[in-house]
């Protein structure tokens, strides 16, 4: 890693911490999915592993908890979602 890349990174975690409350989590979630999607193409550009897949499904599954988070749903009470899955 390069001088300017760590420097980034160092700079991007520390913007990470100073974030707080609800609003920061849709946020930090986004950014946690950007950063694991990423990471799956540069590894899908270097090796051939069928890990690849489920770095993306991560990545698109903290996308997808960053929007619950951000515009969220009530669930009734006691109701899981696998249950509401299961009913479709």
């Amino acid at each position: 890693m390069s001088q300017v890349e760590g420097d980034v990174l160092s700079a991007l975690v520390s913007e990470v911490h100073g974030m707080t409350g609800l609003e920061a989590a849709p946020r930090l979630l986004r950014t946690a999915a950007v950063l694991v999607e990423k990471a799956g193409y540069e590894i899908a550009r270097s090796e051939r592993t069928s890990r690849v897949t489920q770095i993306i499904l991560i990545a698109a599954e903290l996308d997808r908890l960053g929007e619950l988070f951000e515009n969220p749903v009530a669930e009734p009470i006691g109701e899981s979602r696998s249950r509401r899955l299961d009913a479709r």
